[in-house]
């Protein structure tokens, strides 16, 4: 590629980065040489473009196309219906509370484990799963909640196997929600699927579920696209308005999040300022054009977060390197924030601060602290 000198020809490389099929990796790669082809320091405007061009990309990198043996083959025996209790008819929000509940007192797990643990359990009270495979299927039920939890991880850059002690305590709980204790042969086809799952980390996850699970469930997996990414329907900014204010009522957090998404310049009192700012960031990057699901929204509002609080400190650190700090910090806890994505975040702070920064040599600093070279 040549130099870049003048803005025709950032919008034409902007334009061959949007339309190139690619993921995450590519991108990145593409980001770099962008960096390295700029012979100056951008700002919010330049920065944002390259992020939407990452964000609204035509394809993801290519997959296997499903298997002709993409059927029902995880078992080790065939099973006959469990005699369980059946769900009834809770609300979903109610199950859940009460499921996640249950199953933090009966299996432990922190961190990356713990939020495993969530994602299984959220599965488990989805009317459309309960009502798809019912309650005498409870290997099936663990099957695709331990697919769906670890592949959901996986969208996000985060560890995304359970632990084999975590996994038999979920099915081992799982029994006694639906009325067990399970004969022991389903826990040995339980582990069986289990090593099959792993065995197909690199499958589409449509035809993984197909070989672990005996009824159809293509339909009950929260996935989309050819990279099976994790849907995350965006919202409307009055949809993110209307939710804020609701919340607002019992959390002061989220009273400070609605000041700050119907007032670009609030500022709010201290203590408040980080959920203020939150507010204002996601107002200023739906403005912008960056979909914003409520997946997003949360890695938004904790980077937001983390990020003023560390500038408020009044430690000297400059935007990009409280940015930098932020992101690095955050992939050591196990959250990966997509480049794309993290770019429009920093396109904000920019254009809070009145900033611009090195695209080179910020991904370089990048690179170096997510390989660990910093110590």
């Amino acid at each position: 590629m040549t130099r870049i000198s003048t803005a025709a020809e950032l919008d034409a490389r902007l334009r061959s980065i949007r339309d190139t099929r690619g993921g995450e990796d590519q991108f990145v790669a593409e980001a770099q040489e962008l960096g390295r082809d700029l012979g100056v320091r951008i700002g919010c405007d330049s920065l944002i473009r390259l992020a939407l061009a990452g964000l609204t990309r035509v394809g993801a990198r290519d997959r296997p196309e499903p298997r002709s043996d993409a059927v029902f083959s995880g078992r080790s025996m065939v099973l006959a219906p469990a005699s369980a209790t059946q769900w009834g008819d809770a609300d979903a929000d109610d199950l859940l509370e009460a499921l996640l509940g249950s199953v933090a007192e009966a299996v432990p797990a922190v961190g990356v484990q713990g939020e495993l643990r969530s994602t299984y359990v959220a599965v488990l009270a989805r009317p459309d799963v309960r009502a798809a495979l019912g309650a005498d299927r409870p290997v099936d039920l663990h099957a695709l909640a331990a697919l769906v939890a670890e592949r959901t991880a996986a969208g996000f850059r985060v560890p995304e196997t359970l632990d084999l002690d975590v996994e038999v305590g979920l099915f081992d709980w799982l029994g006694h929600v639906l009325g067990g204790p399970l004969p022991v042969d389903f826990l040995a086809e339980a582990l069986n699927r289990r090593d099959l799952r792993l065995a197909l980390r690199d499958e589409r996850v449509g035809s993984t579920a197909a070989r672990l699970c005996e009824v159809p469930v293509c339909d009950l997996l929260p996935f989309e696209g050819p990279d099976d990414t994790v849907v995350d329907p965006p919202l409307s900014f009055d949809q993110l308005v209307q939710s804020a204010e609701t919340l607002s009522r019992t959390s002061a957090g989220w009273a400070a999040r609605h000041r700050g998404m119907l007032d670009p310049l609030a500022a709010g009192e201290v203590t408040q300022r980080p959920w203020v700012m939150s507010g204002r960031a996601l107002r200023w990057l739906v403005d912008r054009g960056v979909p914003v699901g409520p997946l997003r929204l949360g890695r938004i509002d904790e980077y937001v977060k983390s990020v003023v609080e560390m500038l408020d400190r009044g430690e000297g650190t400059e935007p990009v390197g409280a940015h930098l700090n932020v992101v690095v910090g955050q992939a050591e806890d196990g959250v990966h924030l997509p480049l794309a994505e993290e770019l429009a975040l920093l396109a904000w702070l920019l254009d809070v601060h009145d900033d611009y920064v090195d695209l080179e040599a910020l991904l370089d600093i990048r690179s170096k602290g997510l390989r660990g070279d910093f110590g």
